[in-house]
């Protein structure tokens, strides 16, 4: 091979590795959010418990109906 080839092949394989551990980083981030938002989610379900007995319940708003 000539010198300008093997130049160009490594600066050409040094840009592939370094996009991917780019990708891969980007990756992990991603899910790292996404496991926090369904953490999130869960919460917020089971907090909305059921209102009580004789409550009725639209949005934040809590009609107790008697």
């Amino acid at each position: 091979m000539t010198k300008t080839r093997k130049k160009a092949l490594l600066l050409a394989a040094s840009a592939l590795s370094v996009t991917s551990t780019l990708a891969f980083a980007q990756d992990a981030k991603t899910q790292a959010e996404l496991d926090a938002l369904r953490a999130r989610v869960e919460a917020l379900e089971s907090a909305s418990a059921s209102p009580a007995n004789g409550d009725f319940r639209i949005g934040n708003t809590v009609l107790d109906v008697y």
